[in-house]
């Protein structure tokens, strides 16, 4: 029997080393109306450059994909 946790996850903060990820590139795709918004446009700004930041219209967290 194997037993997990999600302590590493819960101590996982990506912030802390966002500025190491330099000078690969990063794409931030969030829609306007998730309620996790305010994580991506924090990430954009302590990423260093190349950075992109693309906003959905109309989207929520989940739901940034088109669906067919």
């Amino acid at each position: 029997m194997r037993l997990t946790s999600n302590v590493k996850f819960m101590n996982f903060y990506p912030f802390s080393d966002i500025e190491t990820i330099s000078p690969r590139s990063m794409l931030f795709i969030t829609g306007d109306a998730a309620h996790s918004r305010e994580f991506s446009q924090d990430t954009y700004r302590l990423a260093a450059e190349p950075k992109e930041l693309h906003i959905v219209a109309g989207a929520g967290h989940v739901s940034t994909t088109a669906s067919t």
